[in-house]
């Protein structure tokens, strides 16, 4: 509900600075009439994206941060070290010859 809220005042203030911007246009440049236009209908469909931004923006959700990992996630980690070094095993005993950097990127993933 916030997001709608947000996404409809943000693009209430847009419509009314695109009505504003465009009578200004219209009054540097009389004879242009389609110049108004054409400078209304890029800033409202660009107030439309900035909108939508903002709007996302504001209402993000926050992210709680952890102090320390919990136990399941330290076996977890131990279980993706072990992974790597018998896939690194594995890549050698194949007879895979590169440095360790591309070792390291082969099995790194899951680090």
């Amino acid at each position: 509900m916030a997001f709608i809220v947000y996404y409809v005042v943000f693009m209430v203030i847009g419509d009314v600075a695109d009505y504003f911007i465009g009578l200004v246009v219209e009054h540097l440049w009389p004879g242009a009439t389609q110049a108004s236009l054409i400078v209304f209908l890029t800033l409202y469909f660009l107030f439309l994206w900035i909108s939508w931004v903002l709007a996302v923006w504001m209402t993000k959700p926050e992210v709680p941060r952890r102090s320390a990992p919990e136990p399941h996630d330290v076996s977890m980690m131990r279980s993706a070290l072990d992974l790597m070094a018998g896939g690194e095993f594995f890549l050698r005993s194949i007879g895979f010859r590169a440095g360790p950097f591309a070792v390291n990127l082969m099995v790194g993933w899951l680090h």
